[in-house]
């Protein structure tokens, strides 16, 4: 029986489990990337769907606006200062409608984020009166 104390003999071991130990850290780490790979590509599938239905149902939300004003302009008073509000109303309500239809999120926050660059002192001022409404609010 050889012995199995020789210092030569566990070095040897020990580098071979050193090794083995380095190979199997390094296979779990490559898992971990790919599984970690696939969530990302879950997670990014999940966002892009739940943005194309956002924009649907903003598409949706603008065709039942516009609708709306047609019917305010079909069912309003027709004459009168009654007759004149109802056009000015339903032409809001048609406008709105088709900037909701045509434009979607993504329209809305880039015409949100131009304003913002065209006048950003008082997008500012607004921003802080937002915070301070919010802290008023989430105090009481």
């Amino acid at each position: 029986m050889p012995n199995s104390t020789n210092p030569a003999d566990l070095k040897n071991k020990a580098q071979d489990l050193t090794r083995q130990g380095k190979d199997l850290a390094s296979q779990a780490l490559d898992h971990g990337k790919d599984l970690a790979a696939q969530a990302l590509d879950a997670g990014r599938g999940a966002a892009h769907s739940a943005g194309q239905a956002a924009e649907q149902a903003t598409g949706r939300v603008g065709d039942s606006v516009k609708a709306l004003g047609q019917t305010v302009r079909e069912h309003g008073p027709k004459e009168g200062v009654l007759g004149q509000g109802k056009e000015w109303v339903a032409d809001a309500l048609e406008g709105s409608g088709n900037y909701l239809s045509e434009q979607g999120l993504n329209g809305m926050a880039d015409s949100l984020t131009q304003m913002v660059k065209n006048n950003p002192i008082p997008a500012l001022l607004v921003g802080i009166g937002f915070g301070f409404l919010l802290a008023r609010v989430v105090r009481s």
